[in-house]
């Protein structure tokens, strides 16, 4: 693994009995492993790890050659001595490149642009859904008045419930082909901003568990720890936006799926108003609409009902949008400037 190296001495004697080791062989063998795996997919630390090997390689070696004469000079203490300041930096270094790759973070800048963009055409979707429902409404209107005026009557007056009939098959449809285009162009887009959340939050995490091994193994003084512990803080409030925004579209999915059900449900319902509507008018007679208005007796409420839910729903996601912008924008503005 570089400079970092364990022996053993079989003649060095074993610790008293009761003794407890500062760190135990456990716990820095599981280190020295991460700082190993760390190392493989970070050129960063490829780079630190080996002007540290070439540091240390310099500091031992000085002080071996000191050693031999049996003196030890005010310059190869210098010469350790920085050493190990260059190898604070080297840390330092490291923390400020990747502060600015935090809040720097072009990734993660557009998706939160993306969420927000998103978000508004979400709420389109929803505005076209009211909409839709307000079209629904208006041809129920002439289905009930159809039926309360075969009832009124008896039947007697059959024409003028034909008349009914056939202005609510006359209405235009309920759900537009654009409708439908709007509502898969949000889902698709609702369900790649999830997997890039994902993604993103994968990448964050990885940065995290470097940033643990790092500050078990080069915690050299109050000041750079202090560093690490800001860095880790900024990755945090980083994995905690996208957790809030990958937490928002996951609801906003959910609702899109209670929605297309009730669409589906609602096209269905219609499908069976229409064609009794459609008997009622091709046959012209008074037991055709009467048998009409009876089928549709035991479908109208269902009808009425699924719109009112479909509305609720389309309330729901609205909302849900609306919170999760909040979220996100409380997020923001939590860290100081130059923050997410």
């Amino acid at each position: 693994m570089g400079c970092i190296q364990s022996s053993s001495n079989p003649t060095t004697p074993s610790s008293s009995s009761g003794s407890t080791p500062s760190i135990s062989k456990l716990t820095l063998t599981q280190d020295l492993n991460s700082y190993q795996e760390a190392i493989k997919s970070d050129p960063n630390l490829q780079s630190f790890d080996s002007n540290l090997q070439y540091r240390t390689s310099q500091a031992i070696n000085s002080l071996a050659l000191e050693v031999e004469v049996r003196s030890l000079s005010l310059n190869s203490l210098k010469e350790v001595t920085t050493s190990l300041l260059d190898m604070n930096q080297e840390v330092v270094n490291i923390l400020i490149e990747s502060k600015e790759d935090i809040w720097n973070n072009d990734e993660l800048f557009v998706l939160v642009q993306d969420f927000f963009d998103l978000s508004l055409l979400t709420l389109d979707f929803c505005t076209s859904l009211q909409g839709c429902l307000k079209n629904a409404r208006h041809s129920l209107s002439f289905i009930n008045v159809a039926i309360n005026h075969f009832d009124k009557d008896g039947g007697g007056d059959y024409l003028g419930t034909l008349d009914y009939l056939k202005r609510f098959e006359g209405c235009e449809g309920m759900f537009s082909e654009e409708f439908f285009d709007l509502f898969h162009a949000v889902y698709a887009r609702q369900v790649k901003m999830l997997k890039k959340l994902q993604v993103q939050k994968e990448k964050v995490d990885k940065k995290m568990r470097n940033v643990e091994t790092w500050r078990r193994l080069w915690s050299m003084g109050k000041w750079v720890n202090s560093l690490w512990k800001k860095y880790e803080m900024e990755l945090k409030g980083q994995r905690e936006l996208i957790n809030a925004m990958s937490w928002g579209s996951f609801i906003v999915i959910k609702d899109l799926d209670n929605i297309k059900a009730l669409v589906d449900k609602l096209g269905v319902e219609m499908e069976g108003l229409v064609r009794n509507a459609q008997f009622a008018i091709n046959e012209e007679e008074q037991e055709a609409v009467g048998v009409a208005v009876d089928e549709m007796k035991t479908t109208v409420n269902d009808f009425a009902k699924t719109i009112d839910e479909l509305s609720d729903y389309s309330d729901t996601c609205c909302r849900d949008v609306r919170n999760a912008r909040s979220v996100i924008v409380r997020k923001i503005t939590k860290y100081p400037s130059g923050s997410v």
